[in-house]
């Protein structure tokens, strides 16, 4: 049977903590890890220090440039490494995963928000972790419980018979949103 496999999504302002590392290190003894590192507020700051607009759509940051795609998947390219050098230093190893998709229709790069790869994923992963500041948990479990019902109500509607194999209530128990306090003990 293979090895069940867990998606770590870290924000930025949690790299490095000790905290955040052992946490990671009592997930390993469980699954297989992927990691995926965040950078939106950096891709924000740089935004605006160019003086470019922050929009954001239903799935993320909108990025109306060549230009504006390559800044942000420079910050999360090296938010990643550095994140990875963190882990290996820990003696903890995975895969690095960008919020980057590249369509094979037409060569086209698509920025996804990083809270958005569980949803995208679900599919993919025995289990997902977005890990982020204390105050952030609730807003970000909200979020995902409006995009499991918006899923359920997208299967209920169908016109095509579908049966829904996934259980409503197996969310809560397939992404786990983990807070961490802003000072690190």
């Amino acid at each position: 049977m293979p090895y069940p496999t867990a998606l770590i999504k870290c924000s930025s302002r949690l790299l490095g903590r000790p905290d955040v590392t052992a946490r990671i290190r009592e997930i390993r003894t469980t699954y297989a890890l992927r990691f995926l590192g965040g950078g939106g507020e950096q891709i924000s700051a740089a935004f605006t220090e160019r003086g470019w607009q922050n929009e954001f759509g239903p799935f993320g940051r909108i990025c109306q440039t060549f230009d504006q795609r390559l800044l942000a998947e420079n910050i999360l390219k090296r938010n990643a490494a550095e994140f990875e050098d963190l882990l290996q230093k820990a003696g903890i190893f995975g895969q690095m995963v960008l919020p980057v998709l590249d369509s094979e229709a037409g060569q086209v790069t698509c920025h996804v928000n990083g809270d958005m790869y569980p949803i995208i994923c679900y599919n993919g992963y025995d289990k997902f972790y977005v890990f982020t500041m204390e105050g952030d948990v609730e807003q970000k479990q909200r979020y995902y419980d409006v995009m499991w019902q918006v899923h359920r109500l997208h299967l209920a509607n169908r016109a095509m018979p579908t049966t829904i194999v996934i259980n409503p209530t197996d969310h809560p128990a397939k992404i786990a949103v983990v807070g961490f306090p802003k000072n690190p003990p």
